[in-house]
């Protein structure tokens, strides 16, 4: 019925999807103009729902004056195990005109991880990741909104894996880590840092018989930390063929021995002994130059072992 008139026929007013599940299908860009980069589509692509445990999200940004971007996110998730997203986005920006003076051009980047493992999955072990690594000057150029994000002046991630064996008194962990700092363009890079627990141990006898031994009342543990890390390395210095020589790396070993031994029945002694050894690949020789009267120092690679003992 239009207009109080019944008609012979109906006519559709919409179509609705009655399919379930995830579907793939064409995203619709967003259109506009801006006044250095020109008139744009952005977020244009193409959804894909590649199954219930991932899809993938692909879409790009394009404008008259030469500049465009690409953008990937795909979400993934399995029940009871982990579950993660990744996403990624790179700007290719171009201000003015060619054969301008005004005329500039450059790319700027991000990349973002979230993982998350279920703890039911493997009670023994656990790998996680939260990265957050791109160029600093990339808020600067992005479509983002949030003032939150585009006055963030530092960025971190990590990535960590633990490991710990049922049956055997150690414990396994890595880590990769960065920290960024955008005002100044600076990064702190720590790839890998391991480390290497053994809990307390004492030497006890397979068959027990009497009163305990004095050396069943010693305890031993043990600690190993590895790191490879730099400082203050500047965006552009990444992947440049020196980038490896600018790293620290070094290996520490830690051996605390101690003992809790009764006298007379009142009193008791724990004397304890603590030993360390440190292992570095590089070291530092200084020597006197009489022309400038000065000491100067120069770096030098090769293994070195520094040992130290302390007892109480």
């Amino acid at each position: 019925m239009i207009e109080d008139v019944v008609m012979p026929f109906g006519i559709p007013f919409g179509f609705f999807p009655n399919k379930s599940g995830n579907t793939s299908g064409v995203i619709i860009p967003e259109y506009g103009e801006e006044v250095n980069r020109g008139f744009y589509l952005r977020h244009g692509g193409y959804y894909f729902a590649i199954s219930d445990y991932f899809d993938l999200t692909t879409t790009a940004d394009i404008y008259t004056k030469g500049s465009w971007g690409a953008h990937l996110n795909s979400k993934y998730k399995k029940r009871y195990a982990f579950s993660g997203d990744v996403d990624f986005d790179y700007q290719n920006i171009q201000f003015g005109f060619k054969e301008t003076p005004s005329f500039s051009k450059s790319f700027t980047y991000l990349i973002k991880w979230t993982h998350k493992q279920d703890t039911k999955a493997r009670p023994y072990s656990n790998f996680s990741a939260s990265v957050n690594i791109g160029k600093s000057n990339f808020y600067k150029f992005s479509n983002n909104t949030n003032p939150n994000q585009y006055l963030q002046n530092t960025r971190q991630s990590n990535i960590s894996y633990t490991k710990r064996f049922a049956s055997l008194p150690f414990t396994f962990s890595t880590n990769l880590r960065h920290f960024q700092n955008n005002i100044d363009s600076t990064l702190n890079l720590s790839i890998p840092e391991i480390d290497l627990s053994m809990s307390r141990l004492y030497f006890k006898r397979k068959n027990k018989v009497g009163k305990s031994r004095f050396y069943e009342k010693i305890g031993v543990s043990y600690s190993m930390n590895m790191k490879n890390s730099v400082q203050k390395i500047k965006e552009y210095d990444l992947f440049k063929p020196n980038f490896l020589d600018k790293f620290d790396n070094g290996i520490k070993h830690s051996l605390p021995i101690s003992a809790n031994w009764k006298l007379f029945k009142y009193f008791t002694l724990n004397p304890s002994a603590y030993l360390t050894s440190r292992m570095y690949f590089k070291y530092v020789e200084q020597t006197w130059n009489d022309t400038i009267s000065k000491a100067v120092k120069d770096t030098l690679k090769g293994f070195n072992l520094v040992n130290e003992y302390c007892r109480r």
